[in-house]
């Protein structure tokens, strides 16, 4: 059996079995070993990849069969098929990244920001590109990164620069392998609400203008925090998301100083928006009667009730939020790494996302900016899940929200993350196999033991197949 694969530019219309070690997906399916065939038909990027490290596999892709390696070779389909060998790997549907800044790749990891949300904002704030060419350079290496990274979707926060909200993030992963959300990222507080609602405005008003039929990403809005953008503002955002059709993201919950904020209408925060010009004494009216940010923002009466939003960090949550969770429709977008770097689990207590999990919150996870992670060479979710399990075993659920979960939240297509025959696939990904892989039935424990396998591993993973982004997007209407 060859590797026989096309050069880059060419197309072979052959199926293509790959033999792997083993394969598993977040719903319970896994073979060791295994063998997936692909059909593969031209896609946008087949002649055209825009990055030197290239999958091996590049187009439009259909999963006609997976299942224990003999099982699929014999299948008639197979006949004739090109083979890649990876024995040595562990395959799994491509990643989801749900909450990155692709923006701030170029800032590169911060160490000495470590501990210091402060100063880390003021650094983001300082450094962050401003200009147009400048943010489209530092998007293209987020997804360099991220492809990297063995991911293909992502929900990129579109940052905010001096002159407001921009769609040149937007724009440019339009023009990239990628699929999923731009959520354009809008400050509106005291002083400086009118403004901040008429630029996000013009921004939907333009978006509308300049989208096509088959975006692979589209877009969203991006109220910031609780603490940069006021009640009336996130009721504002709620209604203009609904009337334009996108997708709903705030950070929500993630340090003491914005529950102070919320509560009191004191702290740093505070301090910050006097220091901008742009503290009022009307903000009063919406803070200070000591509710918690999550009551504040998704509690009854609140102003973004019931547009299902997806919420990022969460690392504050009382009992009583739990319950405002679990009613509100919120999916919560949980990056480990980034609480880790701001200590807070030390400063909050642990992360409550398994009980979010078991009162039927979903909860996915992010990765946040590369400020905050430990991997320089590439932006991947895996890594998030890969700290956690350090501590505590995963499940598929957890998995789930890096893939199908987390494609979901999106507006994606979740069966282009899923191993089952017939699904048109986002991308396949590889990772390093232990030495040894006992054989077994497809069955739950097989998928759980191979997940074990990628999670106690610190082996970066593969892209060994893309998709096409255009197969996977745009199945709610959203977005």
């Amino acid at each position: 059996m060859n590797h026989d694969l096309p050069a880059p530019g060419e197309h072979d219309p052959r199926p293509v079995l790959i033999r792997a070690a083993g394969a598993f997906d977040a719903r319970g399916r896994g073979w060791a070993p295994a063998g997936l065939l692909l059909g593969v038909r031209p896609g946008p990027w087949t002649g055209r990849w825009p990055f030197e490290e290239r999958p091996e596999i590049i187009g439009r892709l259909t999963l006609l069969e997976v299942g224990p390696f003999d099982v699929v070779r014999r299948g008639p389909r197979a006949l004739g098929a090109r083979v890649v060998e990876r024995p040595d790997a562990i395959i799994t549907p491509a990643l989801v990244n749900p909450h990155a800044h692709l923006d701030l790749t170029p800032l590169g990891p911060m160490p000495a920001m470590r501990g210091d949300f402060p100063g880390f904002l003021r650094a983001v704030r300082d450094q962050r590109p401003q200009e147009g060419p400048d943010i489209a350079a530092a998007v293209r290496l987020g997804v360099e990164r991220s492809l990297a990274g063995g991911v293909v979707a992502v929900g990129d926060i579109a940052g905010c620069p001096a002159s407001g909200p921009t769609l040149t993030p937007w724009l440019t992963l339009r023009g990239l392998p990628i699929a999923g959300v731009s959520f354009a990222e809008f400050f509106a507080i005291g002083r400086g609400e009118a403004r901040g609602l008429e630029a996000i405005g013009a921004a939907v008003d333009r978006w509308l203008g300049e989208r096509r039929p088959g975006d692979a990403v589209a877009m969203g809005l991006q109220p910031h925090a609780p603490y940069s953008v006021s009640a009336r503002a996130y009721a504002h955002a709620a209604d203009l998301a609904a009337r334009a059709g996108l997708r709903l993201s705030t950070h929500l919950a993630e340090s003491l100083a914005e529950r102070e904020f919320v509560a009191s209408g004191t702290g740093p925060h505070r301090e910050l928006l006097e220091r901008l010009g742009v503290w009022e004494a009307s903000l009063a009216r919406d803070l200070g009667s000591g509710r918690t940010p999550i009551d504040h923002l998704l509690g009854e009466g609140s102003p973004v009730r019931g547009a299902r939003p997806m919420v990022v960090h969460c690392n504050d949550v009382t009992d009583g939020d739990i319950a405002v969770l679990a009613e509100s429709g919120a999916t919560v977008a949980y990056c480990p790494r980034s609480s880790a770097f701001f200590d807070a689990d030390r400063t909050l207590g642990p992360h409550r996302w398994r009980e979010l999990r078991a009162r039927g919150v979903p909860v996915i996870f992010g990765t946040d900016s590369m400020l905050n992670l430990d991997t320089p060479d590439r932006i991947s979710p895996i890594d998030d899940l890969r700290l956690l399990a350090r501590t505590h075993p995963l499940d598929l659920g957890a998995f789930a929200g890096i893939t199908a979960d987390a494609a979901a939240s999106l507006g994606l297509n979740p069966r282009g993350f899923e191993l089952a025959a017939g699904n048109a696939t986002a991308g396949l990904c590889a990772f390093t196999a232990p030495e040894r892989l006992r054989p077994a039935h497809a069955n739950e424990s097989t998928a759980v033991s191979l997940l074990q396998a990628v999670l106690g591993a610190d082996s970066p993973p593969s892209l060994l197949a893309h998709g096409n982004p255009c197969d996977v997007a745009g199945t709610d209407g959203v977005g």
